[in-house]
C-alpha cells in the first residue's frame, strides 16, 4: 500500500508539476514587422491531446498537463519600403523540440521574416532555422482599428519543422527528437500583454518533458496556451 501510494504521489506531481524545460514554443513573433528592438516573455500550461502518457517507474496512459518553462523571443524589425518590414530574431530556451537536437544547440534558434503590411493588415513569410532544423513560417495578422498601442492584433501561423539529421535518436521507447512536426496557433496582442493558444504535432513518437523529481510526461500532440508580455526597446507604434 505505501508503495502504492507513493507511485500515485509521483505521478500526481508528474502530471502537474512544473517542467523544467518542458516547452515546445510556438512563433510568438508578430506576423508584422515594427521598427526597433522588442522582446516577449511568456509561460503558461500545455496539455497533451494524443499517445498521452505519465511516466514514474514506468509510463501508464492518462491525461498530461505540465506548466511550461519561461520563453523568450527577442527581435529587431526594420521597414524596407512603405509597405514592405523585415523582422530577425531569435527564439531562446525554446528546448529539443523548436531546435530538434539536444544539449546546449537547443537553446535557441534564429529566424528572419519578411512581411507585406499596411496599418489593417500583414502578410508574412518567414523561416526559423536551428543547428538541427529548418522551417518555413506563413503568417497573417489583422487589426481592425489600426496601428496604435492600445491597439488589439490579432495573428495566425501555421508553421512545418524539418531536421537535417533524422531517425533514431537514441531515446528510450518511442520518444523522439529528430522528427518532422507542424504546429499552428493564433496570438492575440494589446499594448503589452499576449495571450497565443497553439497546437503542435510530431510525424512519429512522443515528445517527452522533465516533470516531479524523476518523473517525465509525454504526448505526440499538445495544446500550448501561453501568457506573456511584450517589452519594446525601441519604437512601439506598429506599422
Amino acid at each position: 500500500m505505501l508503495a502504492m501510494s507513493n507511485r500515485l504521489s509521483g505521478l500526481a506531481v508528474a502530471t502537474l508539476a512544473v517542467g523544467l524545460g518542458a516547452c515546445v514554443v510556438p512563433a510568438m513573433r508578430p506576423m508584422r514587422a515594427t521598427p526597433g528592438t522588442a522582446v516577449t516573455m511568456a509561460t503558461g500550461l500545455m496539455t497533451g491531446s494524443e499517445d498521452e502518457r505519465t511516466c514514474y517507474e514506468g509510463c501508464d496512459p492518462e491525461p498530461v498537463t505540465t506548466v511550461s518553462s519561461p520563453v523568450v523571443d527577442v527581435r529587431h524589425g526594420w521597414m524596407l519600403a512603405p509597405h514592405v518590414g523585415l523582422t530577425g530574431g531569435l527564439h531562446l530556451f525554446g528546448g529539443p523540440y523548436v531546435a530538434r537536437t539536444d544539449g546546449w544547440r537547443s537553446l535557441g534558434i534564429g529566424y528572419a521574416q519578411v512581411s507585406l503590411q499596411n496599418q489593417l493588415a500583414s502578410v508574412a513569410l518567414g523561416v526559423d532555422l536551428g543547428a538541427n532544423v529548418i522551417a518555413p513560417v506563413l503568417g497573417v495578422d489583422v487589426q481592425p482599428w489600426g496601428a496604435g498601442r492600445w491597439h488589439p492584433n490579432l495573428a495566425v501561423y501555421a508553421r512545418g519543422s524539418q531536421p537535417f539529421a533524422s531517425g533514431d535518436d537514441g531515446r528510450i521507447d518511442d520518444v523522439r527528437v529528430r522528427v518532422r512536426s507542424w504546429d499552428a496557433g493564433f496570438t492575440l496582442r494589446v499594448a503589452p500583454l499576449m495571450a497565443q493558444y497553439s497546437y503542435y504535432r510530431q510525424a512519429e513518437g512522443a515528445a517527452d518533458f522533465p516533470a516531479g523529481i524523476e518523473g517525465s510526461v509525454q504526448a505526440r500532440a499538445w495544446h500550448v496556451i501561453l501568457i506573456g508580455v511584450d517589452v519594446p526597446l525601441g519604437a512601439w507604434s506598429r506599422r
